[in-house]
């Protein structure tokens, strides 16, 4: 089992989607609902899933954030290149686990896991 561990870029992300959610509720009024159910199956079944099994995830490119659209990926292109140097000298490797609804972009290394971003199925791109 690695400890997994929230990034700040992974919070801001997080708290994206949560205002998205908010900003759509006069629209959806299921929207509080569906943004708890978000929490509760990333806190209760994602997270766990990640820590006990981290290769679960399929494997992701880092070049295929630098071929996006740069200004969109600027943020996580940056923390994984300040990652990835340090990291590197541990065999990190870079995955996204697909869910049901949400991508969640994350760097497995020997002893850790670092939750990067999070992103909607419609979204597309990370950032």
């Amino acid at each position: 089992m690695k400890p997994v561990v929230v990034t700040q870029s992974f919070r801001l992300a997080f708290q994206a989607q949560a205002d998205h959610f908010f900003a759509v509720q006069a629209l959806h009024p299921d929207a509080g609902s569906r943004l708890q159910k978000l929490a509760d199956d990333l806190f209760e079944r994602i997270i766990p899933l990640i820590e006990h099994t981290p290769d679960i995830g399929r494997l992701f490119q880092i070049s295929q954030l630098r071929d996006a659209n740069p200004s969109e990926q600027q943020q996580e292109a940056q923390l994984l290149e300040c990652l990835m140097p340090d990291l590197a000298k541990s065999a990190a490797v870079v995955r996204e686990h697909v869910d049901r609804q949400f991508l969640i972009l994350y760097v497995v290394t020997p002893d850790q896991t670092y939750l990067i971003n999070i992103k909607h199925h419609k979204q597309s791109q990370y950032g």
